[in-house]
């Protein structure tokens, strides 16, 4: 911009306050909504999962929750509004303004309002099925195994090594303390972190709290330090050793979940390892014959979601004798190409491609199948807003949406494109 300028030369004139307001800011989102369209003319083929998302930190003042629409096309930005006041009304208009017909699902964190919000969702739209985020849902739970008596002491006792490898500072530590954790893993998964970093320098402490080096800081020190038991104890490292192995699993998923990836389907197959289930498993055909049609949880998921998703009883029954016929590999499903190709096809292609002799059950599948199941990559993407708050708390209210939603747009275009993520800040 600035080389721009000075090529201009003397007289150049910048473009007034209201006109960037005002009519650059129309055209810019004039020209997202065009791009758009393609991503909305999907819609009735995939249908779509609204993703509410809270905003870390709430740097925007009243803008605290994000609402956005996700479909294979592609991730959309909708609106940014007020948590506290009418965040309802606003999920409504904002599966009036998809189409209720498109909106397979709402996805939202994992907190208080949680079950107001899937009353609400639910009583509204009775054919929309409502989803907690699937990573809110395993950290929580990965937490709450940590809080457990037995797993409490470790943590807490790798906690107080932790400590003390950064107060001592130590040379024998210097360059195995600079290596840095999977940051998704540190952020959702903090316990288990910190319990693996102690595990991976277990010869290094062991060597530490019988040498010298220790013996002299702790005598110039003047502290009191209780970590030589469990360092040089075996039955800390076997507790230890049990504690990652109960959560690695679950580390696994938060890894695997990503907001451009469709896992529905894949995070049940998880579950076998990490204990959680999401409807989807069982039109899967890379999992055919894996406990699909054995599993209790599984057919009760099938049975609940028919009965939510169509409610004429012919047309359930259809979907019944489709799924039976998928099931004993009749037809098209059953042939050489459609079996070979069920590990190697993304599940929607595979529908698309050999589900054509059971149409019923093909759209279900491609719609079920077509969802995401999380937020994760969306919390990381609104985190730097405060800009805006400075810029436009003085302007109408309506200049500020327009800005939030061609901003967030842009950058959700950028992350598409592969593109510097840094320019629209």
């Amino acid at each position: 911009m600035a080389n721009a300028i000075a090529a201009f030369g003397r007289g150049y004139v910048p473009p007034s306050a209201d006109k960037l307001w005002d009519s650059f800011l129309s055209k810019e989102k004039a020209r997202i909504e065009r791009s758009m369209a393609l991503i909305k003319e999907s819609w009735p083929h995939t249908v779509c999962t609204i993703l509410r998302v809270n905003r870390q930190g709430g740097t925007l003042g009243s803008l605290a929750v994000n609402i956005l629409v996700s479909s294979p096309r592609g991730l959309m930005f909708l609106k940014a509004v007020d948590n506290s006041v009418g965040a309802m009304g606003a999920l409504s208009d904002a599966i009036k303004e998809v189409g209720p017909s498109n909106v397979l699902q709402v996805v939202s964190y994992v907190g208080p309002s949680t079950e107001s919000f899937e009353d609400f969702v639910l009583a509204k739209f009775p054919h929309a099925f409502w989803s907690p985020s699937t990573l809110d849902s395993v950290h929580m739970l990965m937490e709450d195994i940590a809080e457990m008596d037995l797993m409490k002491t470790i943590v807490s006792s790798a906690k107080e090594i932790e400590q003390c490898i950064h107060r001592s500072s130590l040379s024998i530590f210097t360059e195995i303390v600079k290596q840095s954790s999977n940051q998704l893993a540190a952020k959702l998964a903090p316990s288990y972190c910190i319990v693996k970093k102690i595990f991976e320098l277990k010869e290094a402490l062991q060597e530490l709290v019988v040498s010298e080096e220790w013996k002299q800081w702790k005598h110039t020190s003047g502290e009191v330090i209780n970590i030589e038991a469990p360092v040089l104890g075996y039955k800390f490292w076997e507790k230890v050793h049990l504690f990652l192995q109960l959560l690695e699993p679950f580390v696994r998923v938060l890894i695997e979940l990503n907001i451009d990836k469709t896992v529905m389907g894949d995070v049940y197959f998880w579950r076998f390892e990490a204990l959680e289930a999401i409807r989807g498993h069982m039109l899967n055909p890379k999992y055919f014959g894996r406990s699909q049609t054995k599993d209790k949880s599984v057919i009760r998921g099938w049975k609940a979601t028919l009965e939510r998703y169509e409610y004429d009883n012919a047309a359930r029954q259809i979907l019944r004798e489709q799924l039976s016929s998928y099931c004993r590999l009749e037809g098209s499903c059953g042939e050489e190409d459609a079996m070979d190709c069920r590990d190697k096809m993304d599940p929607v292609a595979w529908w698309e491609n050999f589900g054509f002799e059971m149409p019923h059950l093909r759209t279900l599948a491609i719609k079920i199948l077509s969802q995401v199941s999380s937020v994760a990559m969306c919390q990381e993407t609104w985190i730097d807003d405060e800009f805006l708050r400075r810029q436009v708390d003085d302007i109408l209210r309506v200049v500020k949406e327009y800005i939030v939603f061609v901003r967030n747009n842009l950058k959700l275009q950028c992350r598409r494109n592969g593109t510097n993520k840094y320019w629209y800040r």
